[in-house]
């Protein structure tokens, strides 16, 4: 569970995630765990691959991403939905669980690119953005309109510079999310960090930076660290 942020233009691709990884209890409810990085650059595939949901589902294609004989975003979304769809995944993926591995970058010749593979629909490829078609991610996206119109006026923000709208659109959605319910199916858990990774030019300028902390860190952190569960 995460929240995930992406801009996609013509020629540059811009991702916002924190790094607080949560875990449901068989309750329901969910509790802080642990903070990573939910995002891997892969220079060689011109790609960055991340995802949202299951943890254990996303770490699992990022690990299988670096070992593959690829030089573009396109064949890595490719081959690793045909690794993903081969493989009884039901470990990773128990009850209601569910992730979506997305993927970012510029293909052989040199247009932006991003996928999607959701579980959901057997990890198949599905194209969400473009060169030819630019879009702006927001993961979770609110279901309420106000919300979302709140959110679409800070990435339409021309006046802030880039890190300082996906700041609002992040803080945004832990407001909103910290405001549900425990045991609400839709709580995602956010916090931690929020770090900012920008590629453009055909992979020729990247950029990773961490753009904001949030308030509650040494407060999840230090639950963190009470209910550590070291397993090595």
């Amino acid at each position: 569970m995460t929240a995930m942020n992406a801009m996609v233009t013509e020629t540059e691709i811009v991702l916002s995630m924190d790094t607080l990884v949560s875990k449901r209890l068989p309750e329901g409810n969910i509790e802080p765990s642990y903070f990573t990085q939910k995002f891997e650059i892969l220079p060689f595939a011109k790609s960055i691959i991340a995802g949202t949901g299951s943890f254990g589902m996303i770490e699992l294609a990022i690990s299988l991403a670096r070992k593959m004989l690829v030089r573009d975003v396109t064949t890595l979304a490719r081959i690793l939905s045909d690794y993903l769809r081969d493989r009884d995944n039901s470990d990773l993926l128990p009850g209601k669980s569910t992730a979506t591995v997305y993927i970012f970058g510029f293909d052989k010749g040199g247009k932006t690119r991003a996928y999607a593979l959701r579980s959901t629909a057997d990890f198949s490829v599905n194209e969400v953005a473009s060169t030819d078609n630019p879009n702006t991610l927001l993961k979770p996206q609110p279901d309420d309109k106000q919300h979302l119109q709140e959110l679409t006026n800070y990435v339409r923000d021309s006046d802030a510079r880039i890190d300082e709208r996906f700041v609002q659109i992040m803080r945004k959605q832990k407001e909103w999310d910290d405001a549900l319910e425990d045991i609400n199916e839709n709580k995602v858990g956010i916090g931690g960090e929020n770090t900012l990774v920008s590629i453009a030019d055909d992979f020729q300028q990247v950029a990773l930076f961490k753009i904001d902390i949030f308030p509650d860190y040494e407060e999840q952190y230090k639950f963190c660290l009470k209910h550590v569960d070291v397993k090595y």
